[in-house]
């Protein structure tokens, strides 16, 4: 007796396909105008590793939003209505 695994085919096209690729590479100069020199740019932690560092896990800084009470509060905006016959 053949189980339910046995008798399904192999699906084709599931997943990344053999020897692709998801990183591509990227001249510094042109990573330094997008992101400056305190942006943060996410890197293979194999990457890390081969050329000697240590991975860790990044520290996210986050600016506090301008609370709505601290928004300047909008002028109304004066205008007339005018019918015309």
């Amino acid at each position: 007796m053949m189980t339910q695994m046995e008798e399904t085919p192999k699906k084709k096209g599931r997943g990344r396909p053999i020897g692709a690729n998801s990183f591509t590479a990227v001249r510094m100069k042109d990573l330094m105008r997008f992101v400056g020199e305190e942006g943060v740019v996410k890197v293979s932690r194999v990457w890390l590793t081969e050329i000697g560092l240590t991975p860790t896990e990044a520290v996210a800084t986050i600016a506090a939003l301008p609370d709505a009470a601290q928004k300047e509060e909008e002028k109304p905006i004066e205008f007339s209505l005018t019918t015309f016959k």
